[in-house]
């Protein structure tokens, strides 16, 4: 059950004033109200993450799962893990494709899956066609048996993540990740041609991994550190890619507030209560219908992946903004927690 938050706006004594402005709301009403109208995820859905190891870890499908539960707690949304470490195209040591898809994914009756291999199908070796026409292939016929067994299940394509040639010198001209670029350029092409979801990980982990490395090379390494499967960092970074791919709303909640009355201006995904003026200050109840991701935003991990370009914060949205307020410095608290002090 959700529990009402308290928040107060004190006049912060012995303050002086200054020139900083509490900052406006970052995300548009209107670009929110489209964001969660087109969010890919429903109540009720049944998820279905399938791959290899890197997908076993379950990192990037924890982060979703995290944000579904937190942001819309109120939904009934299922979530299955059914990668299996060195699962190819064409299966691996946990059964054929075919077994695969029938016992992990189509038994399931999904009405949502997520599809990335690859990493292994390259077989750490330099580009060859013959490699790649039986990666393509495999794909294809994957696709195939998913719309034909599970006619109304959306489809996101994952292109194949990276290998780290970025922290690391290559093994080989031009890198194996160029390789895995070449695979995922066919995935690409075949999500467009099938008319189902495309998501890059690849490309978002690459750059946050050459980011951090420009400032430190040896915490660059970290974000993939056998290069191959990312770490909690890294896999954050992936997991924030699926979210931005499938639209996923960065509003928490927001709130609007008028000093001199005082009233509530505007509120969404919360209901405001029992505003009141208090010495100079303002005090009011706040019942959430969501809650901002369960992360600590000081811990090492979660600062890796922003310094990697998550960009987690971005999707933890909770504006408020107090107008009308008169001149000085206040302290706002939620729940007698200090949050931070700011001007009128």
């Amino acid at each position: 059950m959700a529990r009402p938050t308290s928040w107060t706006i004190l006049v912060a004594a012995g303050l002086t004033m200054g020139a900083s402005v509490l900052a406006t709301p970052t995300v548009a009403p209107a670009a929110e109200d489209a964001a969660s109208a087109t969010f890919a995820l429903r109540d009720g859905d049944r998820v279905v993450f399938y791959g290899d190891s890197i997908t076993e870890e379950g990192g990037y499908g924890r982060l979703v799962e995290a944000y579904v539960v937190s942001r819309f707690p109120a939904w009934d949304v299922r979530f299955y893990n059914s990668g299996v470490g060195g699962d190819r195209v064409s299966g691996g040591w946990a059964g054929s494709i075919a077994e695969r898809l029938e016992r992990d994914v189509i038994a399931l009756r999904p009405s949502v899956v997520t599809l990335m291999l690859g990493m292994n199908d390259g077989g750490y070796k330099p580009y060859d066609p013959a490699t790649f026409a039986a990666y393509a292939a495999g794909y294809r016929a994957i696709v195939a048996k998913l719309k034909e067994a599970l006619p109304d299940a959306r489809l996101t394509l994952i292109l194949p993540s990276p290998f780290d040639d970025v922290a690391r010198p290559a093994q080989f001209p031009g890198g194996y990740d160029d390789v895995l670029r070449r695979y995922g350029c066919y995935v690409e092409e075949l999500a467009r041609r099938e008319g189902v979801g495309i998501v890059d990980f690849r490309g978002p982990v690459n750059a946050g991994v050459a980011s951090v490395h420009a400032a430190d090379p040896e915490l660059a390494r970290q974000i993939l550190p056998d290069r191959v499967h990312p770490s909690d960092a890294g896999h954050l970074v992936m997991g924030a890619a699926l979210l931005r791919g499938w639209n996923a709303p960065a509003l928490v909640t927001r709130v609007q507030i008028e000093a001199g009355k005082p009233r509530v201006v505007a509120s969404e995904r919360t209901a405001v209560s029992d505003l009141e003026a208090i010495d100079g200050g303002l005090a009011w109840t706040q019942l959430d219908e969501s809650l901002p991701l369960p992360l600590h935003f000081e811990g090492a991990t979660v600062a890796l992946a922003e310094a990697a370009g998550a960009g987690l914060a971005a999707l933890d949205q909770q504006p408020l903004q107090v107008t009308g307020l008169s001149p000085g410095r206040y302290e706002l608290q939620i729940d007698d927690q200090e949050i931070g002090t700011f001007s009128d």
